[in-house]
């Protein structure tokens, strides 16, 4: 579905170099900050940016032929202007040459019917996204290609867009994610694909314990109705490297994750807080690309899916 051969590109001043995979439909992140080249490769997917040298084909075609079962939404994201929302999707839809469903419907899939009658003009950068994403998700494009989708976006959007993504790859759609988060990275795709100055450095799945294990220290993150309190009883507690409050969550740092998980819920109990959620962090970027120079084997061009 998606094929590069050797591809490197340059969009001043970040470029990407002797980039080669073959991908089919699924979940895939291209994990990177812009230096590193993520978004640049998502626009040369989405036929905006031309290699400099190099195959890149999608769909069989050049990323420009196939531009209509292309679903491309940058980071800055824009609608056309002194239109109704349901109006602009319309527009888009007859572009695509699609039948698409009412605005409302295709646009309540990720929480947000109430934007169809605004006017896309009176609308918050983060409802645009969502719009963008809405329009993205429920189109029929083949291959969906997503710039940080999960920065400067509603919230109504945000708590349902990882089981949008999933459904639409499991129907067969090719879904690159450019992101710099790797928890983002872990939330909303399958395979990870970790690039460094413009190439990929390292592969890796959400499943795979190496994803994780990257950190020298783990690191557990958790959200519990009175994380104040919470914080207090856990002061005296042995397990735990660091604490700190991180917004309404604690990130709690140590070796043994086990230890750690027993002592936040013997606190809580003693404190009469209620946990909500509590979860292993993910490593950083740069912990991720420490791990795969001690381990070469994880070094590989991403094969076909």
């Amino acid at each position: 579905m998606i094929r590069l051969v050797d591809v490197s590109a340059r969009a001043a001043p970040y470029s990407v170099s002797n980039l080669s995979f073959e991908v089919g439909a699924g979940l895939r992140s291209a994990l990177g900050k812009p230096s590193d080249g993520a978004p640049l490769l998502l626009a040369v997917l989405a036929g905006w940016v031309r290699p400099r040298s190099g195959t890149a084909l999608v769909l069989g075609v050049s990323p420009e032929a196939a531009r209509h079962q292309i679903a491309y939404v940058p980071l800055d994201a824009r609608l056309p202007p002194s239109l109704r929302v349901a109006e602009a999707l319309e527009i888009a839809a007859s572009i695509r040459g699609e039948d698409a469903p009412p605005a409302r419907q295709r646009l309540g899939v990720l929480g947000v019917a109430p934007l169809a009658d605004r006017w896309t003009d009176s609308l918050t950068l983060a409802e645009t996204r969502a719009v963008a994403l809405a329009e993205a998700v429920t189109s029929t494009a083949r291959v969906l290609l997503l710039d940080e989708p999960l920065v400067e976006l509603d919230p109504r959007a945000s708590a349902d867009l990882a089981s949008v993504l999933r459904n639409r790859a499991e129907s067969g759609a090719a879904i690159i994610i450019g992101t710099s988060s790797p928890r983002d990275a872990l939330d909303l795709s399958e395979e990870q694909w970790v690039l460094d100055r413009g190439r990929i450095v390292a592969t890796t799945r959400a499943t795979d314990a190496s994803m994780l294990s990257a950190s020298p220290k783990s690191r557990l993150r958790v959200f519990a109705r009175g994380a104040r309190a919470l914080l207090g009883a856990l002061a005296s507690e042995p397990p735990f490297a660091e604490i700190e409050m991180d917004g309404e969550a604690l990130v709690l740092g140590g070796t043994d994750v086990a230890a750690m998980a027993e002592s936040v819920s013997r606190a809580a109990l003693a404190a009469g807080v209620e946990l909500e959620v509590m979860r292993l962090e993910a490593p950083t970027l740069d912990e991720l690309r420490a791990a795969a120079t001690r381990r070469p084997s994880v070094r590989a061009t991403v094969g076909a899916a």
